[in-house]
């Protein structure tokens, strides 16, 4: 009955969220071109961009409970 009434997601945070998606799709799509086009057999290139596009998501899950 509160959360109908009240607001529970915090202010902006949709905009955060919407900044995150686009910089996780940008880091997909930037490994998937370089991960097709010059590293075809890199397995130290897969490591590298695991963690590029994982480093979006952390940073926003940091941030979020630093703010708490």
């Amino acid at each position: 009955m509160f959360a109908t009434r009240q607001p529970v997601v915090p202010r902006g945070h949709g905009g955060r969220h919407l900044r995150v998606i686009g910089a996780w799709a940008v880091a997909y799509v930037l490994t998937l071109v370089l991960g097709f086009t010059v590293f075809l057999d890199s397995l130290a290139f897969v490591d590298v961009a695991a963690v590029a596009c994982a480093l979006p998501a952390a940073a926003a899950a940091w941030r979020e409970a630093r703010a708490v």
